[in-house]
C-alpha cells in the first residue's frame, strides 16, 4: 500500500474513533452475565471495522452485512434464530432491516445511540443492542 497524506488522515482519524469509542463499545457489549454473543458490522464502512475488532477482541462473534443482500440475508435470518443478544454498528437502513429480522427470532431493541465521535464526513452510523427474550424481561 502506498502510503499517501489520505492514508495517513484515514488512519490517525480511525485511531481516534477507536479510542474515543471503546468505552460506549464496551458498555453496551455488555457485563458477563448479560455480555452479546454475536455483533453485526459493516466492513464498507471504516467506523464499522473498528468495532468489529474491538468486539473481536472481547471474543465476541462478529458477522459482515456488506455482502449480506447478495445472499438474501442468508445469514441474518440464521443467526436471528440463534439464542442471545445482539450489538452491531451499522447505517441505518442496516439496521431497519437487521432489527426486522432480529425481532422476528424474539429479541427487542434496548439501545440505539449514534456515537458521539462521528465527525463531519464520515458515514452515519449507530451503535445499538437488541436483547433476547430472556434477558429483557
Amino acid at each position: 500500500m502506498k502510503i499517501t497524506r489520505r492514508n495517513l488522515m484515514t488512519g490517525a482519524g480511525m485511531a481516534g474513533m477507536a479510542i474515543a469509542m471503546t468505552p460506549a463499545i464496551k458498555a453496551i457489549a455488555g457485563t458477563a452475565g448479560q455480555k452479546a454473543t454475536l455483533a453485526i458490522y459493516d466492513s464498507r464502512v471504516p467506523q464499522s471495522r473498528v468495532f468489529a475488532r474491538e468486539v473481536a477482541g472481547q471474543g465476541i462473534t462478529t458477522i459482515d452485512i456488506a455482502g449480506e443482500d447478495a445472499m438474501m440475508w442468508r445469514t441474518i435470518r440464521k443467526a436471528a434464530k440463534e439464542p442471545g443478544d445482539v450489538i452491531g454498528l451499522t447505517r441505518w437502513s442496516d439496521l431497519v432491516l437487521v432489527r426486522g429480522y432480529f425481532e422476528e427470532g424474539g429479541k427487542r431493541m434496548s439501545h440505539e445511540v449514534r456515537p458521539e465521535s462521528q465527525r463531519p464526513g464520515t458515514i452515519t452510523t449507530f451503535l445499538w443492542r437488541m436483547d433476547s427474550a430472556r434477558s429483557a424481561s
